[in-house]
């Protein structure tokens, strides 16, 4: 799996306590590549979890299962790096996105010949589940 905007890499850890046989991290920010480095030692992970600060664009692998919880405007510019990301069949899971702000992401969802599979909200927040 691959956590874009992995910020202190939760997402990644639990993607491998419930089971991904791997799982990389990545954030365009040094520090908080660090605590994500820590938190994945701290919950002994490390070995499965490889975190790194660098950007979508510069990942060569393809991935089952990415997540990204970061701004909608990020979300929306990206996301034909999470297509080319993507091997067939892959789930993307995306977070974080303001209600107000939701159709950005779902017209670069469409614009992508991606499939919105699942709609989730809570309180002011929309998560979106996608597959390639």
């Amino acid at each position: 799996m691959a956590d874009i905007g992995t910020g202190s890499g939760i997402l990644a850890i639990t993607g491998i306590k419930f089971g991904a046989a791997s799982a990389v991290g990545i954030d365009n920010d040094e520090l908080v590549i660090d605590v994500a480095k820590e938190n994945a030692k701290n919950n002994k992970v490390c070995c499965k979890c490889h975190f790194e600060c660098k950007t979508a664009d510069k990942l060569n692998d393809k991935f089952d299962f990415i997540t990204a919880n970061i701004l909608h405007n990020v979300l929306a510019d990206i996301m034909g790096d999470f297509k080319l990301l993507m091997k067939d069949n892959a789930i993307l899971v995306l977070s974080g996105i303001l209600d107000e702000k939701k159709q950005v992401v779902l017209d670069s969802i469409e614009q992508h010949g991606l499939k919105l599979i699942e709609e989730t909200h809570q309180d002011i927040w929309t998560g979106l589940i996608v597959k390639n």
